[in-house]
C-alpha cells in the first residue's frame, strides 16, 4: 500500500459499509478486482468500525484515512501558489507522498513543494512545531541530504520547499532491480554519512526507510525528510488493523513507520540517534536479502517482531566482503541501544574500507619466494618490532585512561559596563559546556565566586579546595575602548600557570573564540585525543552565533537574583534562542529550568500546571536532541518529582544524570530532595552532601544539606548549621527562611519569629506564609490574619498559591478552614505538596488521621487523606494503588 491508495480504500469503506454481508462480499470481489492487500485494508477496517461503532464514528475514520494521505485537496497542477507555477505531481517513483514538481519563478529553479495534510492546517501547535524543525533541517547542507529551502504557507496551504532531486526512490529502485554488492555498499556508506552529519547537529531523523531515501541517476543517494514527522502531533489513535506497516503513522505518542521502527520507537520512548541506526540497519538489511526482516500482515505483528523476533539469517557467503556487510547490518538491529555501533560516522567508515576492497588490485598479492628463504631474520625483526609497539602501547594505554579534572571559575567582569556582565557568566558557562564534551576530562563549574583568585597561589588553593588538577581562571576588562577576555590555566600542584591568553570581544566570533580556547587547554594538560576526538574540539552547542548569545543573556538573568522580572526575562531570551536555533538542545534546558523556577511564589509564580507543562515539553525537546546531558535528565526529573509526583520516574532520570556526570550538582541536589520526600533521610544528606562537594561555593547546595538535617529531625544539628551560614551571610533570604522552621521544631516560637519578621521586612511575600504559621503558633492570632490578609492582597495582582495561606491557618489550628486549601493545592498539582508527608509542621494532622482510622473530625474528603498518610497511594508507585482504595472504601462505611 502507498499513500496514493488510502483515498480508494476511504471510498471502498464507505460504499461497502453500507451494504449487507453478501452483497458486501461479491461489491469487494468485483471492486479490488483480485488485489488482496486492498481487500484486507477495506474489511479491517470494517470489522473495526462495526466492532466499535461509539468510539470510532464513520467520519472519523475518513479523517484519519485522510490525516494518512493528507495533502491539499484536489490536484494543484498548473496552478500558481505566490512565485511557484505548480507544474505536476510526482508519482510514487519521484520523491513520494504528496509532493509537485513546480517552477521557482523568483529564483528560476526547479524545486519540490510538499505539502502539509490539511489535518494539520488549523493545528497551530503542530504548524510551529513544522516550522522549528524545517529551519534545523534546513541547516544540514550536505551532499547526501535534501535540503530544505523553505517552509511557506500561502492561501491556506502548508507546504515544504525542497530541492528537486531527478530519480526514483531506494524502494522504488530495489523493487526493479536486485542491486549489486558493490551499490549497496556504496549507497549504505553514503546514507551513514548523511545520518552521521545531521546527528552531529542534533537533528535526528526517526523515519529512515526506503522510500525516503532518493537515488539519483549518477548513483548518489539523497536522503529525505530530515526530521520533518518529529514535531507532527498525533491527533488519536487510528482504528484497528487499518494502518499500513510500510506507511509513517502516528500511533498515539509513537511516531515512525512500524516496519522500520526501533524497538524502543515502537515502545514510544524518548529516541537518541541511535533509533536512526536501527532503522539504519533495516534498510542495509533489505537491499541485502530483497525483503524487510520485520514487515507481517498487521501492524500488530510487524510491531511484535521488532520487539521480540530475531531477523532472520542472510543467505550469503560467509568467507567473503558479503558476510561483512551482513553483520553490520545485524549489529545495527541489535534490540538493546547500547549495542549497536556508536555512531554511523562508524559505520560509514567500515562500510568505506568494505567498498575499497572491492576496487581493482585490493586483492591480496601472493607471498614472494625470498619471503621463505628470510623467515628467520623477518621472524626476529618482527619480534623485536613487537617489543618495541608492545611498550609503546603501555605508554599510549597511560596516556588514554589517564584523567584530568579542570575546574572552571566564573569569569570576572572587572570592565564598568555592565552590558557586559551576561559575558562573563555566559563565556563561563559555554566553555563549560565546551569542555564537557571532551573524554578523560572532569569539569567542575562552581555556581558563584570563589573567594580569593589575586594570585597563582589563590587560584592553587581553589583547586585544591575543589579537587581539580587544573583551573582555568579568567576577567573582562577594557583596553582602548574595546571589551576584551583575559583567561590563564593554572596548575594545582605547584600553582604554576601553564597557558595565558587575550583575546577582543568586541572582534572575536564566539565560536571560534570556544574552539582556540579548549585547545590550548586540551594540550597545555596534556589531555590525549585520539582517533576522532580531536573533532570534538570543534563541536559546538549551536552554529548560530545570535543564538548562542541570546542564551548566555538567559543564563545570566536566570542565575541572577531570583525574582519575577528575572526569570520572564531568561524565558524570554531562551525562547529566541531556540527560535533561531531550534536544534540548540541547551537552551531547552535553560527554559525547562526557568518554568520549573516560576511555580514559585518567590520566584514567579506562574499558574503550576501551566508552567510545568511548558518545563515538560522544554526537558523532553532538550532529551529528543541530546539525551547526553545531565542538565535535560535533572529537568524532567524536576517535573516528574515536582508536578507528576511520579517519583520512580523522577529518579531514573536523576540516577541518569549522574551516570552522564557524577560532578553534575543541580542532579545530587533534587535527587535529595526526591528522597527526603521519600522518607529516605540518610541517602539525602549524602546526596545533599555530594552537591555541597561537587558545588562548594554555592548556597543552594548549602541550603539543601540543612533541610535534609531537617526533614530527618535533627534539628539541633539543623540549627547550629544554618546559625553558621547566618554569620557568614547574616541577610541570607533562603537560611533566614529555614532557621525560622528549625526554630518552630526546637519549641523557641519567639526567635523564630524574629527571625522571619527579619526576612519578612526585605522579602514579604516569601516570608508571609512561614510568619503567619508562626503566629499562629505562639497564639498571636491578629498578627496571623495580618498575613493572611497580606496574601489575599498580593494575590490581586499575583497568583498566590492556596498552600500559603492553608499554612497559617494550620499554625491557627483552624483545619476547617486549611483543609479546603490543601484540597485546591492539590487540584492544582502544587510542587510545596510534594514534602507534605515528611515536613515536620505536618505531623500533627498526620497522627491525627492514623488516630482516626482515616477520617478527619471536619469531614474531609478521601483524597485529601491520600496528601498526609504516608502508607496511602498518592506518594507511592501504582502498584500499591490498592491501598488507597482499601482506604478509600474504609472511609466510605465509617462515613
Amino acid at each position: 500500500m502507498t499513500t496514493e491508495d488510502w483515498p480508494r480504500v476511504e471510498e471502498l469503506f464507505h460504499d461497502a459499509s453500507r451494504l449487507g454481508v453478501a452483497e458486501r462480499d461479491k461489491y469487494l470481489a468485483r471492486e479490488c478486482a483480485g488485489d488482496t492487500t486492498l481487500r484486507r485494508e477495506v474489511e479491517s477496517l470494517i470489522t473495526a468500525f462495526e466492532s466499535n461503532r461509539s468510539f470510532m464514528e464513520e467520519s472519523l475514520v475518513s479523517e484519519g484515512l485522510r490525516a494518512l494521505y493528507g495533502g491539499p485537496a484536489g490536484s494543484l497542477a498548473g496552478s500558481s501558489l505566490g512565485h511557484y507555477k505548480i507544474l505536476r505531481m510526482l508519482d510514487g517513483g519521484g520523491m513520494g507522498g504528496e509532493v509537485y514538481l513546480a517552477d521557482d519563478c523568483k529564483l528560476e529553479r526547479p524545486v519540490a513543494l510538499k505539502f502539509i495534510s490539511n489535518h494539520y492546517a488549523g493545528d497551530e501547535w503542530a504548524r510551529e512545531q513544522m516550522m522549528n524543525e524545517a529551519r534545523a533541517v534546513a541547516r544540514l547542507e550536505h551532499t547526501h541530504i535534501c535540503p530544505v529551502y523553505d517552509v511557506e504557507e500561502i492561501d491556506g496551504h502548508y507546504f515544504i520547499v525542497m530541492q528537486y532531486v531527478e530519480g526514483e526512490t531506494l524502494a522504488s529502485l530495489m523493487r526493479r532491480e536486485r542491486l549489486a554488492l558493490e551499490r549497496v555498499t556504496a549507497l549504505a556508506e553514503q546514507i551513514a554519512r548523511a545520518l552521521a552529519f545531521a546527528h552531529a547537529r542534533g537533528v535526528i531523523h526517526r523515519d529512515v526507510k526506503p522510500q525516503n531515501i532518493m537515488v539519483t541517476a549518477e548513483g548518489q543517494a539523497k536522503v529525505l525528510d530530515f526530521g520533518l514527522a518529529k514535531f507532527v502531533r498525533p491527533q488519536r489513535a487510528e482504528a484497528p488493523g487499518s494502518e499500513d506497516p510500510g506507511q509513517t503513522l502516528h500511533l498515539g505518542d509513537v511516531v515512525g513507520t512500524p516496519a522500520y521502527m526501533s524497538p524502543e520507537q515502537a515502545r514510544g520512548e524518548e529516541l537518541d540517534f541511535r533509533s536512526d541506526i536501527f532503522s539504519f540497519g533495516v534498510v542495509l538489511y533489505e537491499m541485502l536479502a530483497g525483503r524487510n526482516p520485520f514487515l507481517r500482515d498487521t501492524v500488530e505483528e510487524t510491531i511484535a517482531a521488532i520487539r521480540t523476533e530475531s531477523p532472520p539469517p542472510l543467505s550469503i557467503s560467509t568467507d567473503s566482503m558479503p558476510y561483512a556487510l551482513g553483520e553490520i547490518a545485524l549489529r545495527c538491529l541489535a534490540k538493546e541501544r547500547g549495542r549497536r555501533p556508536e555512531s554511523p560516522e562508524q559505520l560509514a567508515r567500515e562500510l568505506r574500507g568494505l567498498l575499497d576492497t572491492l576496487r581493482p588490485g585490493a586483492a591480496r598479492r601472493p607471498r614472494l619466494p625470498w619471503m621463505r628463504r628470510h623467515a628467520r631474520s623477518l621472524a626476529a625483526a618482527a619480534l623485536a618490532l613487537l617489543l618495541l609497539l608492545s611498550s609503546l602501547a603501555v605508554y599510549v594505554s597511560l596516556k588514554r585512561s589517564q584523567i584530568h579534572t579542570l575546574a572552571v571559575l566564573p569569569i570576572i567582569n572587572k570592565s564598568d559596563d555592565r552590558e557586559a556582565d551576561y559575558l562573563s557568566d555566559g563565556l563561563t558557562r559555554t566553555l563549560s559546556d565546551k569542555f564537557s564534551y571532551l573524554p578523560r576530562l572532569k569539569v567542575r563549574l562552581p555556581s558563584v565566586i570563589p573567594p580569593g583568585q589575586s594570585s597563582p597561589a589563590d587560584l592553587a588553593r581553589v583547586g585544591r579546595e575543589m579537587k581539580a588538577d587544573e583551573v582555568l581562571s579568567g576577567h573582562i576588562f577594557k583596553q582602548d575602548g574595546s571589551l576584551r577576555l583575559r583567561l590563564g590555566l593554572t596548575r594545582t600542584a605547584d600553582a604554576t600557570q601553564l597557558w595565558e591568553g587575550t583575546f577582543n570581544l568586541d572582534t572575536a566570533n564566539l565560536l571560534p573564540l570556544q574552539d582556540e580556547v579548549t585547545s590550548e587547554v586540551s594540550s597545555k594538560i596534556d589531555l590525549w585525543l585520539v582517533g576522532g576526538e580531536g573533532r570534538l574540539l570543534t563541536r559546538h552547542q549551536t552554529e548560530n552565533p545570535e543564538a548562542l548569545n541570546l542564551y548566555m543573556r538567559g543564563r545570566r538573568f536566570w542565575s541572577m537574583k531570583k525574582d519575577p522580572e528575572n526569570i520572564r526575562a531568561a524565558i524570554d531570551l531562551f525562547y529566541r534562542a531556540v527560535q533561531l536555533d531550534p536544534s540548540f538542545a541547551r537552551a531547552y534546558t535553560g527554559l525547562a529550568d526557568s518554568y520549573v523556577l516560576a511555580t514559585s511564589v518567590a520566584y514567579g509564580p506562574i499558574p503550576t500546571r501551566e508552567a510545568m507543562d511548558k518545563a515538560r515539553y522544554n526537558a523532553r525537546q532538550a532529551l529528543e536532541l541530546d539525551d547526553s546531558l545531565p542538565e535535560a535528565h535533572t529537568s524532567m526529573g524536576v517535573v516528574r518529582l515536582r508536578f507528576d509526583w511520579d517519583w520512580l520516574e523522577a529518579e531514573r532520570e536523576f540516577q541518569r544524570a549522574i551516570k552522564l556526570d557524577p560532578e553534575y550538582a543541580p542532579a545530587r541536589y533534587w535527587y535529595a530532595n526526591l528522597l527526603a520526600a521519600r522518607g529516605r533521610f540518610e541517602e539525602s544528606r549524602t546526596q545533599s552532601e555530594a552537591a555541597r562537594q561537587f558545588d562548594p561555593y554555592s548556597p543552594t547546595a548549602d541550603l539543601n544539606y540543612g533541610r535534609s538535617l531537617y526533614y530527618a529531625r535533627r534539628y539541633d544539628e539543623a540549627a547550629a548549621y544554618f546559625r553558621g551560614k547566618l554569620e557568614e551571610k547574616p541577610d541570607s533570604p533562603v537560611f533566614l527562611h529555614s532557621m525560622g522552621y528549625v526554630l518552630l521544631q526546637q519549641g523557641q516560637v519567639d526567635e523564630a519569629i524574629a527571625t522571619l519578621e527579619k526576612l519578612h521586612a526585605e522579602r514579604p511575600l516569601l516570608a508571609a506564609a512561614a510568619l503567619g504559621y508562626a503566629y499562629g503558633r505562639a497564639g498571636k492570632f491578629e498578627d496571623a490574619r495580618r498575613m493572611i490578609r497580606e496574601l489575599d492582597e498580593s494575590s490581586k495582582t499575583d497568583f498566590i498559591p492556596p498552600f500559603e495561606k492553608a499554612l497559617v491557618y494550620l499554625g491557627m489550628g483552624m483545619r476547617d478552614e486549611a483543609f479546603p486549601l490543601l484540597e485546591e493545592s492539590y487540584e492544582l498539582r502544587l510542587p510545596n505538596l510534594a514534602n507534605l508527608t515528611v515536613d515536620p509542621i505536618y505531623d500533627d494532622i498526620r497522627t491525627e488521621f492514623k488516630a482516626t482510622g482515616g477520617l478527619f473530625v471536619s469531614g474531609t474528603e478521601v483524597r485529601l487523606a491520600e496528601l498526609v498518610h504516608p502508607d496511602l497511594r498518592w506518594f507511592f508507585p501504582r502498584a500499591e494503588r490498592a491501598v488507597y482504595l482499601e482506604a478509600k472504601r474504609l472511609v466510605a462505611r465509617l462515613a
